[in-house]
């Protein structure tokens, strides 16, 4: 599967003309899988980016990675092609918290994966951490907003809380062995996240992105700024003027969808022209 997602994906940014223009200001991997990849097929993954960009590296480079599978050769394969950012799906350094929501990772992945970056010269970290996961206590949730910030990590994203369906957390709230908190106290763990981060020097400059100056995401910053961008992959989003495309989440049917040759040429102006949307059956926008 992990082979005809790279090959769609090559397909996909084919399809949208990637290459032929000034290529983007930013670059940002997300979704937390990258680094799941086998280093070989990170590589692929790096080397199809690169060729869509040609080989253009943009000023700001993000991946997303997950502590339990980032290693050194993967960061050597990231910063290689030209990484300059790298975001880490921490979620919380609460041992009993990472259990209960069926994370594979645990505390000692996170410290250990951060002092990778830093040994290896990437200084330009952020890390994600999520409030009020359920049984966490007000002290616990202090605790993992002080840890970031005598770590001085350098881009702090705080999330609520999103329960999905068909999840480990789903099922624990559903069987009654954990409970949600509520709306209360829901603000004041956001709250207390503001409070604790701007007291030592970091800025609040979107919703849920704290940073000390000079790292905010220039990614971020365009999204939030109304710019342009184009998305490639399941669920990528992007826009353009007042046009919205998705491309459709689920990734068997994303590449059903690119190999039967359902889609359709669109210009695109701001980055990849002509950009690339699903049939009206494989996508969702906002007419």
């Amino acid at each position: 599967m992990a082979d005809s997602y790279l090959e769609c994906l090559t397909r996909e940014f084919e399809i949208s003309g990637a290459g032929s223009g000034a290529g983007p200001d930013t670059v940002y991997i997300g979704g937390g899988t990258p680094t799941v990849l086998t280093e070989n097929r990170l590589q692929r993954l790096m080397e199809i980016v690169l060729s869509a960009i040609s080989g253009k590296t943009p000023a700001e480079w993000s991946v997303e990675v997950s502590p339990d599978t980032l290693s050194r050769k993967k960061l050597d394969i990231l910063m290689s092609a030209g990484v300059n950012r790298v975001s880490m799906g921490a979620q919380s350094f609460d041992e009993q918290a990472l259990i209960a929501m069926g994370r594979r990772h645990n505390r000692k992945q996170i410290f250990d994966g951060i002092e990778t970056m830093r040994k290896n010269g990437m200084e330009n970290i952020g890390v994600d951490l999520i409030a009020s996961i359920p049984g966490v206590t007000d002290k616990s949730w202090r605790e993992n907003l002080n840890i970031c910030a005598s770590l001085k990590i350098p881009h702090i994203s705080v999330y609520s809380l999103t329960i999905e369906e068909g999840t480990v957390l789903r099922d624990r709230i559903d069987n009654g062995s954990l409970a949600v908190k509520n709306e209360r106290d829901q603000l004041d763990d956001l709250s207390a996240a503001e409070s604790i981060l701007t007291l030592v020097g970091y800025r609040r400059y979107e919703i849920s992105n704290y940073s000390l100056p000079g790292y905010e995401c220039g990614h971020n910053m365009a999204c939030w700024r109304g710019d342009d961008y184009a998305g490639f992959g399941p669920g990528a989003s992007g826009r353009e003027g007042l046009a919205r495309w998705t491309n459709v989440p689920d990734l068997k049917k994303y590449i059903d969808a690119i190999f039967s040759g359902a889609e359709k040429g669109r210009a695109s102006r701001k980055f990849f022209p002509p950009g690339m949307i699903f049939e009206r059956e494989c996508f969702s926008a906002s007419e």
